[in-house]
């Protein structure tokens, strides 16, 4: 639209006459009948230099992101024809310019950190293991640290120097690393000790101390298996005391309780004799009467092998008398039942070693303490 308006003060200038230095414009009337567009001719002198100038372009106004009622608009009158022509402008149009501008802050927090320099905490004792046990060492250690997790932090166990097979005291070594590589070290000590039997095998190892204790001073290895019979059968007569109670529920705990307290009723009698008879390596059976019926009294006896044969031996002293039941006989203990306690000792033979019928007697002073 600059150079537009520039060429029209141009044509202006030129039709008040020959300017110096510019091109002259003459009018041309229309031909009517001619088809022909008007046209301008242009005469130049022979010399004649033509400068253009131009001007520089306007600056359009660029406006900021407001209220586009509030943005001035720019008028300029143009004439409608220049001496006779038809003069046509092309559209203008404004453009308005938005400028957006967005600021984006960032904030930045530092954190001072210390560098950690404190080691874990070791929290660990002495502990005793029993022989031959495997050893989970660190169910006896704890260990905490002020900066580390409990998974961040390394332990390790040195028990190079434990003998768990063998009976004493040997130090371990616990070492803890945090994520720092701060360690700490503690050195505690197991004790590996003997391993506490079952309560049945507990009973066992008892009665058969007891029982080595009881032969090694009523018995010698000079004494055959008849004497050594003998001198157990005494010994129970005379050490244990008659009551009508005991523990059933085997001869072990009944023998237990025969050593301990020294009485009991025939079960008593039976499981002490019993004891120290298998201790000497003396051939035994369990005999149990056959009860003629549920009110019919139990008695618990034993059957003795020394080598001379199957006898009956029962040291459960009687009320009755004459209750010195040494290897009899089937026919001598029936002749005692039959003259002091009807069927006390009757009993099923079935499965039961055949008794032998040579009598010992002749040979049993039961006054003394040992068998001629």
């Amino acid at each position: 639209m600059s150079l537009l308006l520039c060429l029209n003060a141009a044509v202006l200038m030129a039709s008040c006459g020959d300017v110096e230095g510019v091109t002259t414009l003459k009018k041309v009337t229309e031909d009517q009948n001619s088809a022909a567009a008007p046209s301008v001719t242009v005469t130049s002198p022979a010399s004649t230099t033509v400068t253009t100038v131009v001007p520089e372009p306007a600056v359009e106004p660029v406006y900021s992101a407001y209220d586009p009622a509030s943005v001035p608009v720019m008028e300029i009158e143009l004439p409608d024809d220049v001496y006779g022509y038809e003069v046509t402008y092309p559209e203008i149009t404004t453009t308005a310019t938005t400028t957006t501008t967005t600021t984006t802050t960032t904030t930045t927090t530092t954190t001072a950190t210390t560098a950690d320099k404190t080691p874990p905490v070791i929290s660990a004792a002495d502990f005793s293991v029993y022989k031959g046990d495997s050893i989970a060492y660190k169910k006896y250690v704890k260990v905490s640290d002020n900066a580390s997790s409990a998974g961040e932090i390394t332990i390790s166990v040195d028990s190079s120097g434990v003998d768990a097979d063998t009976l004493g005291r040997y130090p371990v070594v616990y070492s803890a690393a945090d994520k720092a590589g701060n360690k700490s070290t503690v050195t505690v000590y197991v004790t590996v000790v003997k391993k506490p039997a079952d309560p049945q095998t507990q009973v066992e190892e008892y009665v058969k101390e007891q029982a080595q204790a009881i032969l090694s001073k009523i018995t010698n290895s000079n004494m055959s298996q008849m004497q050594k019979a003998y001198a157990i059968w005494y010994w129970t007569r005379h050490n244990i005391g008659y009551v009508d109670a005991s523990d059933k529920s085997g001869y072990l705990v009944g023998a237990r309780d025969g050593f301990k307290k020294r009485y009991g009723d025939c079960y008593t009698f039976f499981s002490v004799a019993k004891a120290l008879l298998i201790e000497a390596g003396i051939q035994n059976v369990d005999v149990i009467k056959q009860r003629a019926s549920e009110q019919d009294a139990r008695h618990y006896w034993l059957m003795v092998n020394t080598g001379e044969g199957w006898y009956h031996f029962d040291c459960t002293p009687y009320r009755a008398g004459g209750d010195n039941f040494f290897m009899l006989t089937d026919a001598e203990l029936k002749a005692w039942d039959d003259a002091r306690y009807k069927g006390c000792h009757n009993y099923s033979k079935e499965g039961m070693p055949e008794v032998s019928t040579v009598s010992v007697q002749s040979r049993v002073n039961y006054s003394s303490s040992k068998l001629g």
